[in-house]
C-alpha cells in the first residue's frame, strides 16, 4: 500500500511523495499536464528547473502529458514547421538534468483520432527520472500502451523487474448459476467419490466442482474473455503498425 503526500500543485503539475508502507523506498513524483499554450508552458519549464535544485537527494520521477515534442521525428502529419518555442522543452530537460526512462511500446503517444491525410501523430507523453532515481532503479522502464478511451497512450512505469507470473486464482461467476447444466455439474461433483476426514472430502469435491465449472464456462460462455482479449490484441497491433508506419495509407 502506498502513502501519498501532495507537496505542491499548479495548473500544469502535481508533485507528491509516494512511500511504500511495507518499508519500501520513497519516490517523489511530478505528474504533468502541460498547457496547449506555449507561453503558459513556460511556467511548467521554470517549475521543473527549480524542482531539480531541491530534489537532488530524492529519487524523482517526472511523467505525463507535456504537450511538447523533443525533436522533429516526434511528429507525423499536420504542421511540419519547427518554431522557436519548441526548443523550450528539450532545453528544460537538459537544464533540469532529467534522464528519459528506457521506453517500449508506442512511440507516438497521441493521435487526433482522424483517418487518412488528416491523421496526426505526436509524441507528447514522456517519462523522466533524475540521477538518484536511475541510480536506485537502473532497470526503470516506461511502457506506452495502446490507446483505449483517451487519445493519449497510458503510461505504465516499472521501477523493478516484473515478478514471476502467477496463475490467476479461480473465481466463481454468478452467471453460472443461471446457465443450463449448472445444477448437473454440482450434483456430479458432489457425487464424486472422496476419501479422508470430512474436511478433506469437502476440499476434494470443491476441486472437482471447479473443474466442472471451468468446462461449463468454456462450453456456454462463448469464451467471452478470450474474444475480448483477441479484439484488444488486434486493436493494439493496429496502433503499433500505425506507429511504425505513419506514412502508410492503409494504416492511417
Amino acid at each position: 500500500m502506498l502513502e501519498v503526500t501532495i507537496l505542491s500543485s499548479g495548473g500544469q503539475w502535481v508533485t507528491c511523495d509516494t512511500t511504500n508502507k511495507d518499508g519500501g523506498q520513497s519516490v517523489r513524483v511530478t505528474f504533468v499536464y502541460g498547457s496547449t499554450s506555449s507561453a503558459e508552458r513556460r511556467e511548467l519549464w521554470y517549475y521543473l528547473q527549480y524542482q531539480n535544485s531541491i530534489n537532488g537527494s530524492h529519487p524523482w520521477l517526472v511523467t505525463g502529458d507535456f504537450n511538447a515534442i523533443m525533436r522533429v521525428t516526434d511528429r507525423q502529419g499536420g504542421d511540419s514547421n519547427w518554431y522557436r518555442y519548441m526548443e523550450d522543452f528539450p532545453n528544460c530537460v537538459h537544464q533540469s538534468e532529467l534522464i528519459q526512462l528506457a521506453a517500449d511500446g508506442l512511440h507516438f503517444s497521441w493521435h487526433n483520432r482522424q483517418q487518412g491525410p488528416t491523421s496526426i501523430l505526436r509524441k507528447l507523453d514522456w517519462a523522466f527520472g533524475n540521477h538518484q532515481l536511475i541510480s536506485n532503479w537502473p532497470q526503470a522502464k516506461a511502457t506506452f500502451q495502446a490507446r483505449i478511451d483517451s487519445d493519449h497512450s497510458p503510461i505504465l512505469i516499472t521501477l523493478s523487474p516484473r515478478a514471476p507470473y502467477q496463475r490467476a486464482r479461480f473465481k466463481f461467476l454468478n452467471l453460472w448459476a443461471d446457465q443450463e447444466g449448472y445444477e448437473e455439474a454440482v450434483r456430479a461433483a458432489w457425487g464424486a467419490e472422496a476419501f479422508g476426514n470430512p474436511f478433506s472430502r469437502l476440499t476434494t469435491k470443491l476441486r472437482v466442482l471447479k473443474g466442472h465449472l471451468s468446462n461449463l464456462h468454456k462450453r456456454n460462455s462463448s469464451h467471452i474473455s478470450s474474444r475480448v482479449a483477441q479484439a484488444e490484441k488486434k486493436w493494439q497491433e493496429a496502433q503499433v503498425f500505425l506507429d511504425q508506419n505513419p506514412h502508410d495509407h492503409e494504416a492511417r
